[in-house]
């Protein structure tokens, strides 16, 4: 698709399947590596897509895979109002309002903040990462 005539719709959409794949590459490496650290952080990024899904949805996702997390976020974004404020309460309660492309956007840009973490973490405990840079992701869905 030609990058001028992507929506920011398509983009933050694809920026939720990129986000899937970056966090399916840290799962196998997770899977081998016992770091208590890494761990916490893997499991608060899926928890904060749960929270922050429930704020759009209304949803209860404690329950559901991160596999269902990402489609029901695509699924939102798909029919998303993006220019919409949400009104929302932090966890320790802090109201907010913010346009919902902003939250969006947020959500995928934390992803990428926490597995940065993951890195570093990885290279002192002298484990081999995946590379989940964007650039990785855009050459592996344009070899398809």
């Amino acid at each position: 698709m030609n990058a001028n005539a992507t929506s920011l719709r398509d983009t933050l959409i694809e920026g939720f399947r990129y986000d899937a794949w970056a966090n399916a590459r840290w799962d196998a490496v997770l899977a081998e590596w016992p770091n208590e650290t890494a761990h916490r952080w893997r499991l608060h990024l899926a928890n904060a897509k749960r929270t922050w899904l429930t704020r759009f949805d209304g949803q209860d996702h404690t329950e559901r895979s991160e596999t269902e997390v990402d489609a029901a976020w695509i699924a939102v974004v798909a029919e998303l109002d993006l220019d919409e404020a949400l009104e929302y309460r932090t966890l320790s309660g802090v109201p907010f309002t913010q346009p919902n492309h902003e939250i969006v956007r947020h959500v995928i840009n934390h992803g990428t903040y926490h597995r940065g973490q993951l890195r570093m973490l990885a290279e002192i405990d002298g484990i081999a990462w995946p590379e989940t840079d964007l650039i990785f992701f855009s050459r592996e869905q344009s070899a398809r």
